[in-house]
């Protein structure tokens, strides 16, 4: 005969560590295939392009226009890469996110972005003018108005996932996966 008193404290465990875990931490995921386009006029497919190596991937979504928190966050996240990361080994990806009505002035946005990112990072800029909302969902992205950052192994699954700017938390995450 079973004693319920005694399934009582596992269950109760189980179902609290449910809501305790940080879903934002997506490991073990593999990583949607997302087209963009390169600064320097590269069409590119994540993750395939970045088979082999362990990959930053930096995205930013514009919403009605507005991106200035989002980047201003993922500049943040870059720096740390720039001082802590890079040295490592591990190439960063930024990724403006921007919904499909877009595309009819995709050179003009590409061309002001150029004008305004250094020559030599225009490689690991890449452009995605789509569905912003499929990704959102397969991501588990709770707002457009944070920078979401995901670290990728070298098959493209997702090791790491956090959002908005960086904190201590979140950086000794990322470091701890590395």
């Amino acid at each position: 005969m079973i004693n319920v008193n005694s399934l009582i404290a596992p269950v109760f465990m189980l179902l609290a560590s449910s809501f305790l875990i940080d879903k934002s931490f997506a490991q073990n995921r593999k990583f949607p295939q997302l087209p963009a386009r390169t600064l320097s006029g590269q069409d590119i497919l994540y993750p395939n392009a970045l088979a082999g190596e362990k990959s930053l991937l930096v995205l930013v979504f514009e919403e009605f226009g507005k991106y200035q928190r989002p980047q201003n966050q993922a500049n943040q996240w870059l720096a740390i890469w720039e001082s802590r990361i890079k040295n490592q080994g591990i190439p960063a990806h930024e990724i403006p996110m921007m919904g499909g009505g877009f595309r009819l002035f995709r050179g003009w946005i590409d061309e002001g972005m150029r004008g305004g990112i250094p020559d030599e990072n225009h490689g690991t800029v890449s452009c995605f003018y789509g569905d912003k909302g499929k990704y959102r969902k397969i991501l588990n992205i709770e707002s457009y108005d944070e920078a979401q950052i995901f670290l990728l192994d070298e098959t493209g699954c997702i090791l790491f996932q956090t959002s908005g700017a960086p904190n201590q938390e979140s950086i000794e995450g990322l470091l701890g996966v590395l």
